[in-house]
């Protein structure tokens, strides 16, 4: 009745799937700078992705380009305090991002900043299989959302 009604074939929803195929690049600055236990990360990068559909789904003719740019910034602060005898280390983080393309049609939004603060930990030369763990409570606004988040990462 419904692909009647719009005059299209619907049948991938009865399958539940649809395949998508495309290519994409990006490409990225970055700066990084220690001093006295301070460390600053900047990253400037900007992504484009082509998808269409393909194969099976291909008489969908759905296709998408989604665009990227970034700002990313993370300022790393020591602080006196320690935990399990590892240095502990302030963190506050900003980005700003603009989506030209399809993805921010989709968000409904063409722009969107955060904004963070947390801690990192150190735990080199321990038995720890990672380097540092970070948690991160994060605020994002754009033109028609807000939301909060809070991030746990590890590098290794």
């Amino acid at each position: 009745i419904i692909d009647d009604a719009l005059g299209t074939d619907l049948q991938f929803l009865k399958e539940g799937q649809m395949l998508a195929g495309g290519v994409g690049a990006s490409i990225m600055l970055d700066y990084e700078h220690s001093f006295d236990g301070y460390t600053i990360d900047s990253e400037l990068r900007y992504t484009y992705i082509h998808l269409e559909t393909i194969l099976r789904s291909s008489s969908l003719g759905a296709s998408s380009d989604a665009q990227t740019l970034g700002w990313w910034n993370r300022l790393r602060v020591p602080t006196s305090l320690m935990v399990m005898r590892r240095p502990v280390r302030a963190v506050f983080e900003a980005s700003a991002s603009l989506y030209p393309g399809d993805q921010g049609e989709l968000l409904h939004t063409e722009w969107m900043v955060q904004v963070g603060a947390g801690i990192e930990l150190n735990f080199e030369d321990t038995i720890a299989p990672i380097s540092t763990g970070r948690l991160v409570a994060r605020y994002a606004m754009g033109e028609s959302l807000t939301g909060f988040s809070i991030g746990l990462a590890a590098s290794f």
